[in-house]
């Protein structure tokens, strides 16, 4: 039977059973009711009989916010249908006695689920997750460091987060970053690609001299080549110790390009996207500038944009007299979302946002939370209302994982703290599910160098996982 109540009308309260005798009818006894069932539309409830002192026969009537439901009813329990998610709703139970006049009731408020598949899971030891993505079944594959072996171990994850396949390679596996592709994924790691098919089986794998790049960030292009930034030695430059560079690659892992940028001492790119277009790619990063004839000074962080030849367009950098640091970049309608921290005084770590538009003007400057000891956006992630999710991590020796949730003018409209203190919490990597909700890889561990496990939290809309 379908029940309506109003979304906007209700208050979320606590389950909290309120028994209601009437005065001067002793005939009935008090009963407490129980909910056995509470999903999205639908709850289930039993209660005690409401034993007769005369031995009467006792039926019930069902009330749900004020509307009668059922009258005559003989069993002890009711299942109700058709109900509204995320609404809370008033049961009262009403007993009568079959001969004598008397009547005892109870109430019970309950609020209905969401409907979002919602869990925390603790999966693998002695793993630490650096990225993850779905899978066509609403899955996920994670990628991971191994700690004893410093080797990469790749799984694929069911819906529930239920393992369906894990498996180990022998490459480095700090900093690795995952993109899905049609037939399978590729994964970048600090001076390697590799292809691997939906089974986990290696397809291709490129090495690039490991004491000469290091890889930071890739995308893909819609014709499956891959174009990947993060900083060459400059070893033909005792002026340059570092120069951000990009490469492009084929679908099959073999270069087609490689180009260098930058000019101060300390140069490399962070992040990579594609602006409106493939042809508008912009790297985000950071680069020294000098300072009182120091070359190596301040750090600050640099946005540059290229085309799809790798041709060098324009640069912007932001910074004051803190080192800044780039982490993470988006594009969010006509505007770019750059995240990052900076250090101060005493080592203090100011997460910060910054908005420009595609031209890299600064539109706006928001902070991130506290100012912690240590902290930084780990990842932004654009949202289908304009907005964005910023995932940090901050805190000394108790490290928490946060999501962030900004609407279209940088403002808060949620929160979410995960995993607690006294642990190292340390988020990696977060992505938006197919249900709306989201889906975030922690690093989690009782304390630091301690082995850590991967935490995989699914979260409805609103980033609550219960």
């Amino acid at each position: 039977m379908a029940v309506c109540c109003q979304k906007k009308d209700t208050v979320l309260l606590p389950d909290d059973p309120a028994v209601i005798t009437v005065p001067g009818l002793p005939d009935l006894q008090a009963f407490h009711i129980s909910i056995t069932e509470r999903g999205s539309t639908t709850a289930a409830f039993q209660w005690n009989e409401a034993g007769d002192y005369q031995s009467d026969s006792v039926i019930y009537t069902l009330e749900l916010n004020g509307k009668t439901i059922v009258t005559g009813l003989q069993k002890t329990e009711y299942r109700f249908t058709d109900l509204e998610p995320a609404t809370t709703y008033t049961l009262k139970v009403k007993a009568l006695a079959g001969k004598a006049p008397g009547t005892v009731s109870t109430s019970f408020q309950f609020t209905t689920d969401d409907g979002y598949l919602k869990f925390a899971k603790s999966l693998f030891t002695n793993v630490s997750p650096y990225d993850l993505v779905a899978t066509p079944d609403n899955g996920y594959v994670v990628c991971m460091f191994y700690g004893t072996r410093n080797a990469l171990v790749v799984a694929r994850l069911d819906s529930l987060g239920n393992e369906k396949w894990r498996k180990m390679y022998p490459y480095r596996a700090i900093g690795t970053r995952i993109l899905a592709t049609g037939d399978g994924y590729v994964i970048m790691g600090s001076s390697y690609l590799l292809k691997l098919d939906g089974e986990g089986n290696t397809m291709w794998y490129r090495e690039f001299n490991y004491s000469e790049v290091a890889f930071q960030s890739f995308i893909r292009a819609s014709n499956g080549d891959l174009l990947v930034t993060g900083f060459d030695q400059g070893l033909n430059n005792p002026k340059m110790y570092m120069i951000a560079s990009v490469r492009r690659l084929n679908a099959q892992g073999e270069l087609k390009w490689r180009k260098t940028y930058g000019t101060t001492l300390r140069n490399q790119g962070n992040d990579i996207i594609f602006g409106k277009t493939e042809d508008e790619i912009y790297v985000y990063g950071s680069k020294a500038l000098p300072v009182a004839g120091w070359e190596d000074g301040n750090t600050q962080r640099w946005l540059f944009r290229i085309d799809g030849a790798g041709n060098f367009l324009w640069e912007a950098d932001y910074g004051d007299s803190k080192y800044d640091f780039s982490t993470s970049l988006i594009r969010v309608g006509e505007h770019l979302i750059l995240g990052g921290f900076r250090l101060g005084i005493g080592q203090i770590s100011e997460k910060r946002i910054i908005r420009t538009d595609l031209s890299g003007n600064v539109i706006n400057t928001i902070q991130v939370g506290l100012d912690e000891f240590y902290g930084t956006i780990v990842k932004l992630l654009p949202t289908p209302d304009n907005g964005y999710i910023a995932c940090t991590w901050e805190g000394n020796y108790s490290r928490k994982a946060m999501l962030w949730k900004y609407d279209a003018s940088d403002k808060v409209e949620w929160s979410g703290t995960y995993l607690g203190s006294n642990y190292e919490a340390m988020a990696r990597s977060v992505i938006q599910t197919a249900d709306g909700g989201y889906c975030m890889a922690v690093s989690m561990s009782a304390g630091y160098n301690i082995n850590s496990v991967l935490w995989l939290l699914k979260l409805n809309p609103t980033g609550f996982y219960e």
